[in-house]
């Protein structure tokens, strides 16, 4: 960001700027509003804070054990056993970490032994924990710093956010159960003896003040609307719990692991913020932002297929070094005006779209953060594994474009064409998934010939316009007819 704004000048076409000196840059990112100490630092200050600490204290108090515990009493008896068990797990840990990394590591280390034990590759048990572990970016209550930052960017509740997180969330984790379903149902793997389950009732027995807390948590987001105070309060509400269950009292012993865990999640996020503000402040102080976004219109033209494009590129790019953050605050000043000129689309939609395909970068190749730290405890090929996990979490490259054309997937539009769509979505991703598995769920293995063109239906299906998922009906239904089935 300093680099752009102090040699900006030399730079060829849209990119080029009147020039600054150091100084003059140093007083935008440093001595401004407009800089370090601008919108990121107080999104930090006001909202990410009291998040951090109130997740901090769930996992300091044993919420992480009781989650896993959870989500095997409750999938691991399903077909695939512990590799559903790890798809609740990662989601249900994303509720309180909001970090990919976090996520494959605390769960990781757990299930993907189990999931190679019961049959599966370990490339494949790799890239279901790394695609599952990618969706605490986006899981409510508790999303990454990016729904934060989006929030007060966009003028927006955090409630609101939470609430159209809800759909796309849900969809992915769906897509992701239908994929292990129908490996395992392939390969003939079975889930885990009953003996070897937690027991449902114990598990909500043992962890009934977290529940209760995480149930606040969201009523006081997105009924009371208190994004503030809601994770002060439910702070407050799981220490008072805590008192009637011995085993999960904070005794005088654990307060120094809980201040260093809270002191080193703030310190890993200001160190993440605080590059991604000299970039908001070289855009601010060059004034080169509305340049690019108007340069984006003129290029797009009439259509928006162009400008997209140009979007989802530099998300990956940014993603893949590790700069999610980066990635949105740059496209939320240059590509979201462009795509709102253009195509007037809804503006918590784009906002969205940009976040999603940044934090795409987490399992998509080359680069695949996730993959790769999977890879590490499944013992597999990183490459291989990153491959998988892109397959894996499909439903994440095309859900974002669906639902920037309809942000009804979104709860910004009427219900009844959220229910239309969603429904739709659901028997979209069913295909999706048994075209990329090569069995359909319910119906049997797919001849080789009809996996391509069962993928083209099923996004056909999904997309949300009627001729092209009217289409896509029709070829599925004739396909099946055609007896499609091996």
């Amino acid at each position: 960001g300093l680099a752009y704004a102090v040699f900006g000048d030399v730079l060829p076409g849209i990119l080029r700027h009147g020039g600054f000196s150091f100084q003059q840059v140093l007083q935008v990112t440093w001595y401004s509003f407009d800089g370090v100490f601008g919108g990121p630092l107080s999104v930090v200050v006001s909202l990410i804070l009291i998040f951090i600490v109130f997740g901090v204290l769930l996992e300091g108090i044993g919420a992480g054990a009781v989650l896993l515990k959870f989500a095997f009493a409750l999938t691991g008896h399903t077909r695939g056993g512990p590799a559903h068990a790890a798809i609740a797990a990662s989601g249900a840990f994303g509720t309180m970490s909001g970090s990919v990394a976090g996520n494959v590591v605390g769960t990781g280390v757990i299930t993907i032994p189990m999931i190679r034990e019961r049959g599966f590759s370990g490339r494949y048990a790799g890239g279901i924990e790394a695609a599952a572990s990618s969706g605490g970016q986006f899981m409510p209550p508790v999303m990454g710093a990016v729904a934060f930052i989006m929030a007060d960017f966009t003028n927006t509740s955090y409630g609101v956010i939470v609430l159209a997180a809800i759909i796309p969330s849900a969809l992915y984790y769906f897509g992701l159960y239908c994929h292990v379903d129908g490996y395992a149902a392939k390969h003939g793997i079975k889930g885990l003896p009953e003996i070897e389950l937690p027991s449902v009732r114990k598990t909500l027995i043992d962890g009934w003040p977290f529940i209760i807390v995480l149930g606040f948590l969201v009523y006081a987001l997105v009924f009371l609307r208190l994004e503030r105070l809601a994770p002060f309060y439910a702070s407050g509400l799981l220490i008072f719990l805590t008192f009637f269950k011995k085993e999960l009292r904070i005794t005088l012993s654990r307060i120094p692991t809980i201040i260093y865990e809270i002191g080193k999640m703030l310190s890993q996020t200001i160190g993440l913020l605080l590059p991604t503000s000299f970039i908001l402040g070289g855009l601010m102080a060059t004034g080169v932002a509305p340049v690019i976004a108007s340069e984006l219109v003129r290029m797009g033209g009439s259509s928006v297929v162009p400008v997209l494009a140009i979007g989802i590129a530099v998300c990956m790019v940014f993603g893949m070094l590790g700069m999610i953050v980066a990635a949105y605050l740059m496209l939320a000043l240059t590509l979201a005006p462009a795509l709102e000129q253009i195509a007037g689309l809804n503006t918590l939609a784009i906002h969205m779209f940009i976040a999603y395909y940044a934090t795409l970068a987490a399992i998509t190749p080359p680069i695949a953060l996730a993959a790769f730290l999977a890879s590490r405890i499944s013992d597999s090929d990183p490459i291989w594994t990153s491959v998988h996990a892109a397959r894996l979490g499909i439903v994440l490259y095309f859900i974002p474009i669906f639902f920037l054309f309809e942000p009804a997937l979104i709860l910004q539009g009427p219900l009844h064409l959220t229910a239309i769509w969603v429904a739709l979505n659901i028997l979209a991703i069913v295909i999706i998934a048994g075209a990329s598995e090569g069995r359909m769920m319910y119906l049997g293995r797919l001849k080789t010939w009809t996996r391509p063109i069962l993928f083209a239906a099923g996004l056909c299906i999904g997309f949300p316009e009627w001729t092209s998922t009217v289409a896509g009906l029709a070829v599925t239904a004739g396909i099946l007819a055609l007896r499609g089935l091996a």
